[in-house]
Order: structure tokens, then C-alpha cells, then sequence
């Protein structure tokens, strides 16, 4: 084994903490549908799409504060979470809401 793969290893062993930060992801499901009435309905499950289409998220994976409308196709969201952590169940991702401005 060489040094590197030693020393990766290693590195793995170590119990490293998570940091969370929050990222932004484009909600492609459900889709807003209003009929003639003004009845709005969605139809669909939820998926919010990250890192330039490189991550799904489905609504396992999601959670919503209560009393939030739900989200639709269209809309881009914030998000606060880590999806790439290994340990089980850590990859529930909160959503906080709808992102109007972001510099």
C-alpha cells in the first residue's frame, strides 16, 4: 500500500465533524395546475433539483417548516442540509423557502 492510500485511510477513521451550509435547488415537481374556477391543484411528486441537475431530491428526502404552501415547478428554493453525508438518515434537507433575490 502506498503512502497516499495510508494516509487516506487514516483521514477516513477520523470522526470529522458535518457542517451544514445551504444551497439552492430548482423545484421541477409537482406542477401548479388552475382550472377555470381559479381552483389551484398540484399534480405530481415533489422533486427539487440541485448542483446543475446532478442531484434529485424527493420528498423522502425533504421536509418543510409547517404551515408552508406547497412548492411547484418553477420556483427556486434554499435549502439546509448536507446531501453528500454518509451517515444513515442524515440526508433529510429542510426546506426554508422560496429564494426571490440571491447575489
Amino acid at each position: 500500500m502506498s503512502w497516499e492510500h495510508a494516509i487516506a485511510r487514516e483521514l477516513k477513521k477520523r470522526d470529522n465533524p458535518v457542517y451544514y451550509a445551504w444551497f439552492s435547488g430548482e423545484v421541477t415537481s409537482p406542477v401548479q395546475i388552475t382550472d377555470e374556477e381559479g381552483n389551484v391543484s398540484y399534480s405530481g411528486p415533489t422533486i427539487v433539483s440541485c448542483f446543475d441537475g446532478a442531484v434529485q431530491l424527493r420528498a423522502d428526502r425533504l421536509q418543510q417548516l409547517p404551515g408552508d404552501e406547497p412548492y411547484h415547478a418553477g420556483q427556486r428554493v434554499a435549502l439546509l442540509g448536507h446531501p453528500f453525508a454518509k451517515e444513515p438518515g442524515s440526508q433529510k434537507i429542510l426546506i426554508l423557502g422560496v429564494v426571490t433575490d440571491v447575489i
